[in-house]
């Protein structure tokens, strides 16, 4: 099994059983909604985790205080005396993850700009253009960016010659 849990090794109190125990439920969290355990530090007395959530298809996005549950369900049946401290880093989307081909397309013509237009700013050829407006190749995450970035600019007055 990969290691699931970053620093899993500070969990030197777990025997080999505890500690595939709770690699499956971290691997099921990750596996479902893309949450993350990373054990910042682990001593006799407490046991300090992180709990994050990464981008995921589903987009079913966990709050900070159900992360932290989380990370008490993975962890708390393995204290033996120990307090456990889970911190959560819920998922912040980047503002370009709201960009589709279809929201280019909308923004393209609430502000009349072909895709002639577009080529130019962008410096994009045609073709990889007419790509990503059909759905052909994949909006990378920059890619989304430059487009995000470049109506933003637009709608807060910014110019650009046609």
């Amino acid at each position: 099994m990969e290691n699931i849990i970053e620093n899993a090794n500070r969990l030197y109190f777990l025997n080999e059983g505890q500690r595939k125990s709770i690699e499956q439920k971290a691997m099921a969290h990750k596996r479902y909604s893309n949450i993350v355990f990373d054990i910042i530090s682990a001593n006799d007395k407490e046991l300090v985790v992180q709990v994050a959530q990464h981008n995921h298809l589903s987009e079913n996005y966990a709050t900070a205080d159900r992360l932290k549950q989380i990370g008490k369900e993975v962890f708390a049946q393995f204290l033996y005396g120990r307090k456990l401290k889970v911190g959560a880093k819920p998922y912040d989307p980047a503002p370009g993850d709201v960009v589709t081909t279809d929201w280019i397309k909308v923004k393209m013509a609430q502000h009349a700009f072909k895709s002639v237009d577009l080529e130019k700013f962008f410096g994009i050829d045609k073709s990889t253009l007419s790509k990503y407006l059909s759905g052909d190749r994949e909006l990378s995450r920059g890619v989304k960016s430059m487009f995000f970035y470049f109506f933003a600019y637009i709608e807060l007055g910014g110019k650009v010659n046609v």
